[in-house]
């Protein structure tokens, strides 16, 4: 019995390797980001795992052409991750394009870059904190055709590492909201939240259904116990909803700060 899969495989990869050219060489950036998507879509659904090199290498030479088109690295890099059986073998070229997008400012191929490395077992342990600090930054004041989920890096890097770095909570300070966010997972909400406590913070959490009432302890806030005690009593003060009141007033307990 014939294997379908081997049988439209040739076929398949003239298509990859014609669309392929056209994100190369197309004639306008958009028909160069169509391209690159249809590769995306033809890797993921006739070649998971079974991209041969050639062609690996040849998106990555892509990229590389196109790097100043976030659309374009972001859809080949996909096709990639999906396609490629030895991610291994790609990994000083993806770490040195990624140098290249810090270097010549291209801030979208950057994110999708970092955030790929991150989430792949054969590329994260090339990912400095420079490079993961810059495409944060990214996420955070995108460029204005750009929209990225910074939870995405923000839980790759932390379930990596598992703490939250210096550099991450200037981020947690500016974007409280990412604390409310249903992108990040539960169990790093606290550590984040203890690395830059805001009133706008707390008051974030009193109304996450996740963080409702869960135990606190001072330690987790370390030298930020001062800063956590002042913006929780002056949530506490601001906070009318009587729900939201009895958890700020727990938390405040907790922490061992004098309730109203």
């Amino acid at each position: 019995m014939s294997n379908w899969a081997e049988d439209v495989g040739p076929f398949v990869r003239r298509q990859v390797a014609a669309a392929l050219s056209v994100a190369a060489d197309g004639a306008s950036e958009g028909e160069r980001g169509a391209a690159a998507k249809v590769v995306r879509a033809l890797v993921g659904a006739f070649l998971h795992d079974r991209l041969d090199e050639v062609q690996a290498t040849d998106m990555a030479n892509v990229m590389g052409r196109r790097l100043d088109e976030g659309q374009v690295v972001g859809h080949l890099l996909r096709a990639l991750v999906v396609g490629s059986a030895a991610p291994e073998k790609l990994t000083v070229g993806i770490e040195r394009l990624a140098d290249r997008a810090a270097e010549g400012g291209a801030r979208e191929s950057l994110w999708h870059l970092v955030c790929a490395m991150l989430e792949g077992p054969a590329w994260r342990a090339c990912v400095r904190e420079g490079l993961a600090r810059e495409a944060l930054a990214v996420a955070v004041n995108p460029p204005t055709s750009f929209t990225a989920i910074p939870e995405r890096l923000i839980r790759a890097w932390l379930d990596l590492h598992g703490s939250v770095p210096d550099w991450m909570a200037d981020v947690v300070e500016q974007r409280p909201d990412l604390l409310s966010s249903p992108h990040m997972p539960s169990r790093w909400v606290w550590p984040l939240h203890a690395a830059a406590p805001t009133t706008t913070g707390w008051h974030l959490l009193a109304g996450s259904l996740n963080q409702k009432c869960q135990p606190l302890e001072a330690v987790v806030f370390g030298p930020e116990l001062d800063v956590a005690l002042e913006t929780l009593d002056r949530a506490l003060g601001e906070e009318r909803d009587p729900a939201r009141r009895i958890a700020l007033a727990g938390w405040l307990a907790e922490l061992g700060g004098p309730l109203p």
